[in-house]
């Protein structure tokens, strides 16, 4: 069976107290975090359950 692929684009900003992300294409979807690995993570998890409750 094949899997859906979805690509969006992350925008993460790097700020004092930290990083925090945002996902352009769909507004609400935001996440944020202390490192740059973590932001990853973070965004990742924050995009799949975002594009779970659309479904």
């Amino acid at each position: 069976m094949k899997k859906d692929i979805y690509v969006y684009p992350a925008i993460l900003s790097y700020d004092e107290d930290g990083i925090s992300v945002e996902f352009p294409d769909l507004p609400g979807c935001l996440t944020c975090a202390d490192t740059t690995e973590e932001a990853l993570k973070m965004a990742k998890e924050a995009l799949g359950l975002h594009l779970y409750g659309c479904r």
